[in-house]
């Protein structure tokens, strides 16, 4: 199954269970996946709606020095980052963290010789 028919199945799930017929390749104790997957989607599509206001606002600022016979570019100023994008990635890549690393290190282990 490809990462674009899991995002599907995952916006049918929030949905709710009901409309997501086709959970027949999944086994029963690994329905929460699903549940996990629509959580990360739904996480993701908040820190991309709060992403476009932070980059409009100038994130950063340069200033123009000039010294003699050469010119500099220099950072004035960042922008912080609203509190909620590093909360909100962190959100994501912890509810992603267990169900990626297992059968990642499943895989691994074989072909490091463990």
């Amino acid at each position: 199954m490809s990462l674009g028919s899991l995002h599907e199945l995952a916006r049918r799930w929030r949905r709710g269970p009901a409309d997501c017929t086709d959970c027949s390749w999944l086994l029963d104790h690994q329905l929460h996946v699903v549940e996990t997957l629509a959580h990360v989607d739904h996480t993701i599509g908040r820190l991309l709606r709060l992403t476009p206001d932070y980059t409009e606002h100038g994130t950063i600022t340069f200033d123009v020095v000039s010294r003699a016979d050469r010119v500099d570019v220099v950072v004035r100023g960042i922008a912080p980052l609203p509190q909620a994008i590093p909360r909100l990635v962190a959100d994501a890549l912890t509810q992603l963290r267990p169900h990626w690393s297992t059968p990642f290190m499943r895989r691994s282990r074989p072909l490091l010789g463990g």
